[in-house]
């Protein structure tokens, strides 16, 4: 139901209504409407990526490229990357804080 291949890590929007995807060898992340049981889109991130977190506003959408040391951050409603957050080694996981701010 992801549309890619290797799909892991599925993380709920805030609100429930959809669901993100990580799908580790195509590099991307699949959006799932779960009102409608059908796939939403699917945005491409990079080469290789691992997890995705959900911002607890749900305004953005975070997963790690596995090839260069980032987080990069998607817009759930777009289906677009919006944004890079570049660190000084590989990440495999992180979690959004609450306040919304990181």
């Amino acid at each position: 139901p992801t549309g890619a291949a290797q799909s892991h890590n599925l993380a709920p929007s805030t609100a429930g209504r959809r669901a993100f995807v990580a799908n580790v060898g195509p590099g991307s992340i699949s959006v799932l409407d779960l009102e409608r049981r059908r796939l939403r889109g699917v945005v491409q991130v990079g080469a290789r990526l691992q997890r995705v977190t959900v911002s607890a506003d749900g305004r953005r959408v975070f997963t790690h490229d596995q090839e260069r040391p980032r987080v990069v951050a998607v817009d759930p409603e777009r289906l677009t990357v919006i944004r890079d957050y570049f660190l000084p080694g590989l990440s495999y996981v992180s979690a959004a804080a609450r306040d919304g701010r990181t």
